[in-house]
């Protein structure tokens, strides 16, 4: 996402996630909702046990979104067979992955370095904390910048209910245990995706004496009313 240099000097990493992730959801939602179509008509199911279809069926729903999936603002990160996403302004990682089936959230990490290593990082940047893309940036539309969040990784944690599909996205902190249930938070940001775009007013800069640092974006877990939900822990 791009925005006006006096727009990103107040821009926090919070507000940034959220608009890219608002911008990749419809996309998202449609590829998914494709891929699940494609492999209920024409998997064999006939040729496995149920327990066997119950964990094939989402590693192929997977691999199928990967295979065709076709945007232009978000891009394939790699040639894993995995939908493995990156976003071509900022460098935003986002991947694919099954929600925990016990805790219905994010999913543990594999048992690889590589997945260790994708889910620890730093927390969100505050206001005024973030760096931009270079100035070399050759998409950029005239008298905007972007944000770099090359750094950061997100899980786009998806789950079947009712037919119907839902994904939330997660910001995690630290590598994360099959069905965790502990104190600790092991992610910083999450944001449940709707499957049809948002409309979005300007951004307004958030002034440094103002103590909420999410206006109209964070809502309390009571509402039934609001469309968008963002989280995030301190």
């Amino acid at each position: 996402m791009y925005y006006l240099p006096e727009q990103f000097k107040k821009l926090d990493e919070a507000h940034a996630l959220t608009d890219s992730l608002q911008d990749l959801a419809p996309k998202l939602y449609e590829t998914l909702n494709a891929a699940r179509a494609d492999l209920l008509d024409r998997y064999p199911s006939d040729l496995f046990w149920d327990n066997q279809n119950n964990a094939n069926m989402p590693r192929l729903i997977n691999q199928r979104c990967a295979r065709i999936w076709n945007d232009e603002s978000w891009v394939l990160s790699d040639k894993c067979g995995y939908l493995h996403l990156r976003e071509g302004s900022s460098g935003l990682r986002a991947i694919l992955r099954r929600v925990d089936p016990v805790t219905g959230k994010l999913p543990k990490t594999n048992a690889t370095k590589a997945s260790r290593a994708y889910y620890m990082q730093a927390t969100c940047k505050g206001a005024g904390a973030l760096k931009r893309v270079s100035q070399d940036d050759l998409f950029a539309p005239d008298g905007k910048v972007s944000p770099d969040l090359s750094d950061t990784k997100l899980i786009l944690a998806w789950q079947e209910t009712d037919k119907a599909i839902s994904v939330t996205a997660y910001r995690p902190l630290d590598v994360m245990p099959y069905a965790y249930a502990g104190p600790a938070k092991k992610y910083d940001f999450s944001l449940d995706l709707l499957d049809k775009p948002v409309e979005v007013k300007d951004f307004t800069p958030i002034e440094d004496n103002d103590d909420n640092l999410l206006p109209n974006l964070v809502f309390d877990d009571a509402s039934e009313n609001e469309n968008i939900e963002i989280r995030t822990e301190q």
